[in-house]
């Protein structure tokens, strides 16, 4: 029998946050935290319970991949039926992790197979191929194929805009907005890192406006958008999880900007002046710097 929503929710941040990819600066910190969280893990649910049992695992994987690969694999075969959402979620979970460990054949091998399910579904959800195309986008990047890395983030880029402009004649209380998620925000900064990276600044200058505006307008960069939305929209109780976060409150959301649009402009000054357009790198100063109210000083020279 298969633990409630919020417990595997919870089983599968545990499994990404707590892999040692993400605590390879610093690996005594992942063993204090693991420790830690053992103990509160067997002091609520005993020493028996999946979480405990796979909590203890993750403490003696000695510092490498395999135990939550195979950790979040078996996850994702035991949800495929019961809960689709969340095993494409470990799926995607799974071919970031080889990927951020170097295992790039592999990588791509998966995100070519769940991207060609997405698009060949009885019924096709663009929200779930504009994610996998993400994640085979982000492996071509890495192994240097960014013709196709393009291709790809294009998918994502081009559906919104087409949505955004069908969405024109929604009714009033329809935001069309709300289609340009953090999805789409991560894609343009992907789009501006592969013109970066084929030495085309000014391409990449040109995306990066383009994901500032989204920046501006608060969509952030969480995990998630629409799918998640739906999911939180429909049942909010069990998004609730046991980590005491609600999912909905990370996903692209319609909020005042701020470091992320800080971290947007930065990179679009920079794109600027290495492309030789001071002047247009000053004037992206002065136009986001309202909305980012601590860097006003700094812009004005105050």
């Amino acid at each position: 029998m298969l633990p409630t929503t919020p417990s595997l929710n919870f089983l599968q941040h545990l499994l990404t946050s707590f892999s040692p990819i993400n605590f390879r600066r610093n690996p005594p910190v992942r063993l204090k935290l693991l420790t830690h969280l053992h103990t509160l893990l067997s002091t609520a649910f005993g020493s028996q319970h999946l979480l405990t049992t796979i909590c203890h695992q993750l403490l003696f994987d000695n510092d490498t991949r395999h135990a939550t690969e195979t950790a979040l694999s078996c996850l994702h075969s035991s949800l495929v039926l019961a809960h689709d959402s969340l095993a494409f979620q470990t799926e995607r979970a799974i071919i970031a992790l080889l990927r951020r460990d170097g295992c790039l054949d592999d990588a791509a091998r998966k995100a070519r197979t769940l991207l060609s399910i997405t698009e060949s579904a009885l019924q096709p959800d663009h929200r779930r191929t504009r994610a996998a195309a993400q994640e085979l986008a982000h492996v071509y990047m890495d192994t240097g194929y960014l013709n196709e890395a393009k291709r790809l983030c294009m998918i994502t880029h081009t559906l919104v805009t087409h949505l955004l402009k069908a969405s024109i004649n929604a009714p009033p209380f329809f935001s069309g907005h709300e289609y340009s998620d953090s999805r789409t925000l991560y894609a343009l900064e992907d789009l501006a890192k592969i013109e970066e990276q084929l030495g085309y600044w000014g391409n990449s200058a040109t995306w990066l406006w383009e994901a500032a505006e989204l920046a501006r307008k608060g969509v952030f960069r969480g995990e998630g958008g629409w799918e998640e939305n739906i999911v939180a929209g429909k049942r909010r109780e069990a998004n609730t999880g046991v980590a005491g976060v609600r999912r909905e409150e990370n996903v692209g959301q319609r909020e005042q900007p701020g470091v992320e649009l800080v971290h947007v402009v930065d990179k679009l000054v920079r794109a600027l002046r290495i492309d030789g357009k001071e002047d247009d790198a000053r004037a992206a100063e002065r136009i986001y710097a309202s909305y980012v109210p601590e860097r006003v000083e700094r812009v004005m020279g105050v």
